[in-house]
C-alpha cells in the first residue's frame, strides 16, 4: 500500500466508526427511561401528598431538570464562601411560607461533587436540602435539591429524603 491510500485510509476510518458507534451513555439519561421515569413519577406523588396544589415544570427535551414549585418568589441571599466570609446577595428562587421548590437532575457516573450529600444548607429564608444518590446499575446519579421553609411539615422532609436515598439501594 502506497502513502496516499493510507492517508486517507485512516481518517475514513475513523469516520466510519464515529458513524457506526452506538449512542453516547447520556442519551440514556433522560426521564423517559426506567428507573429515571419510575423515579420522577414516586417523587412527584410524595410531593403532591403533601402540596396538592404543586406544580411541574419540564424542560423541552427529556434529559433537563424537573422542577416542583408551589408558593415560591425571589429572595436576595447570602451565602459564605469556602473560606467562611460573605458573598454579596444575589437572587435566589426559594419557597414563602407553606410552599415548597423541588428540582430533580440526572448526571452521568457517580456523585463526584464538593459538597457532602446529604447535607442541609440554611439560606436564613429557607432550608436546602440536597441529595446525591448514585447508581451503579445506569451508571448515573441525581442530585434532588429539596427548599422548604421552617414551617413545612417534618414528615414531608424525611420520607421524600428516604425516598431519594432508596434511588441509590435500588439496583
Amino acid at each position: 500500500m502506497s502513502y496516499r491510500v493510507l492517508s486517507w485510509l485512516s481518517p475514513g476510518l475513523l469516520a466510519l466508526l464515529i458513524l457506526v458507534s452506538p449512542g453516547r451513555a447520556d442519551d440514556q439519561l433522560t426521564w423517559e427511561n426506567p428507573p429515571f421515569r419510575a423515579f420522577s413519577d414516586e417523587l412527584g406523588r410524595v410531593i403532591k401528598k403533601y402540596y396538592p396544589e404543586v406544580k411541574l415544570e419540564k424542560g423541552k427535551k427529556p434529559d433537563q431538570p424537573l422542577q416542583w414549585s408551589y408558593n415560591t418568589r425571589k429572595f436576595m441571599v447570602h451565602i459564605p464562601t469556602l473560606t467562611g466570609k460573605w458573598q454579596d446577595a444575589m437572587e435566589m428562587v426559594g419557597p414563602d411560607r407553606k410552599g415548597i421548590l423541588c428540582t430533580a437532575e440526572i448526571h452521568e457516573g457517580p456523585y463526584m461533587g464538593m459538597a457532602l450529600v446529604p447535607q442541609t444548607f440554611d439560606r436564613h429564608y429557607f432550608k436546602l436540602l440536597m441529595l446525591g444518590p448514585s447508581r451503579k446499575d445506569v451508571n448515573a446519579h441525581l442530585i434532588v435539591r429539596l427548599s422548604y421553609p421552617d414551617d413545612a411539615d417534618k414528615a414531608f422532609v424525611v420520607e421524600l429524603a428516604e425516598l431519594v436515598q432508596k434511588f441509590d439501594s435500588e439496583r
